[in-house]
């Protein structure tokens, strides 16, 4: 069974105490990052830790030491990434990175994976996305969205996302898979390709709630903790299905044009 929050803690049951993910926000402007900051904090599907601060405190103070998880937002240019990345290991070796780019994509994705970045979120990515990368990212695993990846191969600058060495599955066995209504694998491959619970609302005629409530059936059908669990497997499940189309369900668009969903 997949669990988010900190390592060897439950979030099953009521009354749980669950440390909470530690994640430092890196900015030029306080107002975004403070701004992202507190909406991590405050939202109520994973728990998170968060706070800001600029790339020189990040140097002076050793502002990523005890940090999860450290996110480098819009106002850091790709160019730095590389400096502040290895600033971060020199202070936390086992802390994870995250750059959200807040630009067109002008070859600043593969730029930051060659810096070794952990993660990259697609620009205009919503909180629920935000907040499954971090959990994502403080599982070990890399998280770059499938949109990502295939803009930058369809401009010659990375391989296809079949190719690409994504995270192994993790999620649930085939067998408990199966119990999934037919609405429901739906709305995980939507959730998969980025769609948030609105849009697929409106792509399958049912309202959000009735798409929410279908989320949390696929949360306990999976024996899932958290609604970010869902989301990693969605997304896991589409990348998986990029190498072996055999796993895309039949109802889908087939894997080479699956992103024009959104």
């Amino acid at each position: 069974m997949v669990r988010l929050g900190t390592k060897g803690k439950s979030l099953h049951g009521k009354g749980t105490r669950v440390e909470p993910i530690s994640v430092l926000v890196v900015g030029e402007q306080a107002l975004g990052r403070d701004g992202m900051a507190r909406l991590l904090s405050a939202q109520h599907v994973q728990p998170i830790r968060a706070a800001g601060t600029n790339p020189a405190r990040l140097v002076s103070q050793r502002a990523a030491v005890r940090r999860d998880v450290v996110i480098f937002d819009a106002s850091i240019p790709s160019l730095e990434l590389g400096s502040l990345i290895a600033e971060v290991r020199r202070q936390n070796a086992d802390a994870r990175t995250l750059w959200v780019p807040g630009r067109a994509d002008r070859g600043e994705t593969e730029r930051a994976l060659g810096e070794g970045i952990h993660g990259v979120l697609d620009r205009g990515a919503t909180l629920e996305q935000l907040v499954a990368a971090v959990a994502w990212l403080h599982r070990g695993m890399a998280y770059v969205p499938v949109q990502v990846l295939e803009r930058a191969a369809a401009a010659g600058r990375l391989s296809p996302p079949g190719s690409w060495n994504a995270p192994s599955a993790t999620g649930p066995d085939a067998e408990t898979f199966a119990t999934l209504s037919k609405r429901e694998r739906e709305v995980l491959w939507l959730l998969g390709n980025g769609l948030s619970v609105k849009q697929i609302g409106r792509r399958l005629f049912v309202s959000p709630r009735t798409v929410a409530t279908h989320r949390d059936n696929i949360r306990s059908k999976l024996r899932l903790d958290t609604a970010a669990d869902v989301l990693r497997v969605a997304v896991e499940w589409v990348v998986t299905s990029r190498s072996r189309p055999e796993r895309a369900p039949r109802f889908a668009p087939t894997p080479a044009n699956a992103t024009a969903l959104g």
